[in-house]
This record gives structure tokens, C-alpha cells and sequence, in this order.
């Protein structure tokens, strides 16, 4: 073998190692679809929220604020379930609905994550909230990626 061939062959060898070792630190895209149930409204009925990329051994935290519109007719419990977040390690999720602005702001809250993926916000007062969605991510050992879907409901 002549040596620009294997200077060639080397370049090649060098560029398909790199593109390994990239594919096994990224994670891929993680995406957060969810949906609210009847009889509570939310507009849009289907949120689907961008978590971007995460690398193999690290965590991400981001938030989005005011996602969606959640209109409640008659006090009621709200559900909030997480399920599918293939390719993490673990996933942890914070709904909040506002109401209004400032100290006199109604603010309900609940946390899921993967090892508590259901809980309830209890006794949610009628009104019209602004959906804000925060989370805090850990990436699994394996390039993956998966998306997370969160519902709300009324239980």
C-alpha cells in the first residue's frame, strides 16, 4: 500500500473514531408532549415542549413559562402524570398554574418525576392559569433518545 493511501485510510479511521465517540455522548433529542382531560380545557389541548439535546453523564434543567392556557369551571383536583422518558436516568418535572400577577397571584404547584410519576394538585379553584413547566433531567449511560409525556386530569 502506497503511503497516501494509507495516510488516506488513516484520516478515515480518525474521522469514524470521532464520530463514535460523539454518538456515544450525545443522548439525542428529548421532547415533552402532554395533554390536558376533559372536564378541564386547556388551550392548546396538546403542548409539545422541546428539551433539546443532553450528553451522556450530565443533567439539563430548563423551564417554559406560560405554555398553555388551563381554564377550571368548578373547584377540582388536578392530576399530573409522567410517563415514557426513555434514555434518562431520571427525570423530574414541576407544573405550576398561575393565576393574576404578583403577591395576590393564586399559584398551585406539583412535582413529578421518575421514581413519583403521579400526583395531585388538590382543590384547584375556578379560574383561567397560565401553565409554566420546569425540569431537571439526567442523562442514561447509552445514546437514546425518547420523549416524556406529562397529562394533567381530573382523577
Amino acid at each position: 500500500m502506497d503511503r497516501r493511501r494509507l495516510a488516506l485510510l488513516l484520516v478515515a479511521l480518525v474521522a469514524a473514531s470521532a464520530g463514535a465517540a460523539y454518538a456515544v455522548y450525545q443522548i439525542g433529542q428529548i421532547n415533552m408532549q402532554w395533554r390536558v382531560e376533559s372536564p378541564a380545557t386547556m388551550s392548546p389541548a396538546t403542548v409539545s415542549l422541546n428539551m433539546g439535546v443532553i450528553y451522556i453523564g450530565s443533567a439539563a434543567t430548563g423551564g417554559f413559562r406560560g405554555v398553555a392556557t388551563l381554564v377550571v369551571v368548578h373547584r377540582t383536583d388536578i392530576g399530573v402524570s409522567l410517563s415514557g422518558y426513555g434514555g434518562l436516568s431520571s427525570l423530574a418535572v414541576t407544573v405550576r398554574l398561575v393565576s393574576g400577577a404578583g403577591p395576590r397571584a393564586t399559584v398551585y404547584s406539583a412535582t413529578v418525576s421518575s421514581s413519583s410519576n403521579t400526583t395531585v394538585i388538590s382543590g384547584v379553584a375556578p379560574g383561567t392559569y397560565e401553565v409554566d413547566v420546569n425540569y431537571t433531567a439526567q442523562a442514561g449511560d447509552a445514546p437514546a433518545s425518547g420523549t416524556a409525556s406529562l397529562s394533567l386530569y381530573v382523577p
